[in-house]
């Protein structure tokens, strides 16, 4: 169980940050995109918490593409952190430790 925790409290920890994300400021996150990375990261928590490690790793590849995919308009520190993150949590999610029940 604590690898599926190290995962749902990354996910929801980026979950936090994009959700302050989504204004159209300059060198913030697009709502459009901060909407799909946040939906992204709501169906890998409900994997993690199911067991579905496959789907889980599927979709921590799918963040790490959209978050590789954010416009050029969003700031170099805010894509990073959030490139850094995708990285982190495709790690995690392709470790079996972390998705499987170790109780």
């Amino acid at each position: 169980m604590p690898g599926r925790i190290q995962i749902t409290l990354l996910a929801c920890l980026c979950a936090a940050f994009l959700a302050g994300c989504g204004s159209d400021e300059e060198g913030t996150i697009p709502k459009d995109n901060s909407e799909t990375l946040i939906g992204i990261l709501d169906g890998i928590e409900d994997n993690v918490a199911g067991g579905n490690c496959e789907l889980a790793q599927d979709q921590a590849s799918e963040f790490r593409d959209a978050a590789n995919d954010l416009p050029a308009e969003v700031d170099d520190e805010v894509k990073g952190g959030i490139q850094d993150a995708a990285a982190r949590l495709e790690d995690l999610s392709n470790d079996p430790s972390q998705c499987e029940d170790t109780t």
